[in-house]
């Protein structure tokens, strides 16, 4: 009875260990077509896109290869702006990223041109949200959590960053004059 117990404790144990010890690869990708100068969401069909691939630091995998889909309803083309970053290629509706060796924590830009159908607030995305793309990425270790996929994320508008900021700031110093009025109270 003893040596059952062992081994149901043992093999709890193991699963256990294996399934808190392994994060996964953790991958995430934004697109921020707001670096072209004038860009809006509601007119703009031309321009420049920068997608930021980032191997999250909480990821316990080297993220190694990584592919970006360009629907071919929305994208009427796409290219590389400048030189193509080393291990990155264009083939049909896809960028490819492979032999990156990306570590946890480290990061990537893709700059990328592009000519849409319409702007792309009009746009049937197949993610949902306009520039919200189809990612798969692919990594190293010796347990299960090699592949990582979703959607990218685009970057809020700058107006709506200051805007937040604004906000918060706002809220911060009615908290701070509620804080003292009470303290004089």
């Amino acid at each position: 009875m003893k040596v059952k117990l062992f081994f149901v404790a043992l093999t709890v144990g193991f699963f256990s260990f294996i399934m808190n010890a392994e994060a996964g690869l953790l991958v995430k990708v934004t697109a921020n077509p707001y670096i072209t100068p004038g860009y809006d969401i509601n007119t703009t069909t031309s321009g420049k896109v920068l997608y930021y691939i980032q191997n999250l630091s909480s990821s316990d995998r080297i993220l190694e290869d990584f592919s970006l889909y360009f629907e071919s309803d929305v994208f009427a083309s796409f290219n590389f702006y400048g030189p193509a970053p080393s291990g990155f290629f264009k083939s049909g509706n896809y960028i490819y990223g492979t032999g990156l060796s990306l570590n946890p924590g480290e990061s990537i830009l893709l700059y990328v041109e592009y000519t849409l159908y319409g702007p792309a607030s009009t746009l049937d995305w197949d993610e949902g949200d306009p520039w919200e793309q189809g990612w798969y990425a692919e990594g190293s270790g010796l347990f299960p959590g090699n592949s990582a996929g979703g959607s990218t994320a685009l970057t809020p508008e700058p107006n709506t960053l200051l805007l937040l900021g604004a906000g918060l700031f706002g809220l911060g110093a009615r908290a701070r004059r509620r804080k003292k009025k009470l303290q004089n109270s």
